[in-house]
């Protein structure tokens, strides 16, 4: 006797679950920036700025150095300096910190 109804295996829709990892991932590794690693990049960048500023390509080298030493992006450290905008205490202990970190490095003869 044959059936004439019988249940279909659903379809399974891979390329949903894979769309839905792959946001997942991104969403992750999209992590926001701690104010000790913007102290850091901050200073090491305006090092950098100041001691190539006549060759820019360089400049443009070592900044993409710096993003990937500390694992972020230029979009991440740009919006974690804008949202210090306008807070005058934040900006503040900001450049306590980017000075002691400045302090630190030509300490530890990283810098001249």
């Amino acid at each position: 006797m044959k059936r004439k109804f019988y249940l279909k295996p659903a379809k399974k829709s891979n390329s949903a679950i894979l769309v839905l990892l792959l946001l997942l991932l991104i969403g992750c590794s999209q992590k926001k920036l701690n104010e000790e690693t913007a102290v850091k990049i901050y200073v090491e960048k305006t090092i950098v700025e100041e001691k190539y500023s006549a060759a820019p390509d360089s400049i443009q080298q070592y900044t993409n150095q710096i993003f990937s030493k500390y694992n972020t992006t230029p979009e991440s450290y740009k919006e974690f300096m804008q949202s210090l905008e306008y807070d005058t205490e934040r900006w503040n202990g900001f450049f306590k910190k980017a000075d002691t970190y400045l302090l630190e490095l030509k300490k530890d003869r990283v810098i001249d």
